[in-house]
Formats: structure tokens, sequence, C-alpha cells
């Protein structure tokens, strides 16, 4: 089966095919755009519903600024929590809090917003009085 390997001119051809093939492809490296053998790299499967934006995906006249939670690492069932938490003012979308202990929650309506500053700017939840706010765009340092 090595015969036609053999000769000198069917080697070269064979080993220009080869490469020509394969760097096309971009196999052994990422040549010509290729990832691999014609796959797109794994953040840009098509198929699944993928993670969520988090509080990026809501208006910010929609979200509320939550303060006085302890910093440190989080989890699913606190934010579940915080979640049921600011649902006593109203349609409680999303909630969640960061490791550096602030959180935020997204509401259905503005309404629900100035509702909800009203009524939990205070509350305690899980034994920490939570400071309660409208949602605000960042500033750059030194502006208004």
């Amino acid at each position: 089966w090595l015969k036609p390997f053999l000769s000198f001119k069917s080697f070269n051809k064979n080993l220009f095919l080869f490469f020509v093939l394969f760097s096309a492809m971009g196999w052994g490296g990422y040549g010509k755009g290729g990832y691999g053998w014609g796959f797109p790299p794994m953040m840009m499967m098509p198929w699944g519903k993928g993670k969520g934006k988090g509080l990026r995906g809501f208006a910010n006249e929609k979200k509320v600024w939550i303060g006085g939670l302890p910093a440190g690492p989080t989890s699913i069932e606190t934010n579940k929590k915080l979640k049921e938490h600011m649902a006593q003012a109203g349609e409680c979308i999303f909630a969640e809090i960061n490791k550096s202990g602030i959180a935020g929650a997204a509401y259905k309506t503005p309404e629900e917003v100035q509702k909800a500053v009203e009524m939990l700017n205070g509350s305690t939840f899980e034994g920490h009085t939570l400071e309660v706010d409208v949602w605000q765009k960042k500033t750059p340092e030194g502006g208004q």
C-alpha cells in the first residue's frame, strides 16, 4: 500500500494536497479563519439557549439598585430568595446579587419600581437591612 507514496513525484504531490486540504480546513491551528475541523468555536454554537444577559437585558427604568448585602460568594438559592423578597412590591422578573454585595432587581413596570423603592427600602433580608433605590446609569469619573 506504500508503493504509490514511494516515488518522489507522487510523494510531493500527495504531501502538497495534504497540506492544502488540511490548512484550508484550519487543521492544526486557527489558520484561514477555521477552528479545528471546520466547527465554530464553542462560544458561537448555534444550539441551546445559553446564558442570559442578567440585568443588562432590562431597561434602566424597570430596575432597582439594592445595597446593604454582605460581600462574598452568592448562590442561585440566595438570588431566588431575594427575588421572592422583592416580589412583595410587584412582579419581580429577575434579581441577582454580585460578589461585592451589590444587587439589582428588575420589575415588569416602572410603577412597580417606585413601589419597591418606597416599600422595601429599609426592609430586612436574611438579617441585613436593604437599601433600595432606582437604578441609575453609571457616570464617568469627574462627570456630572
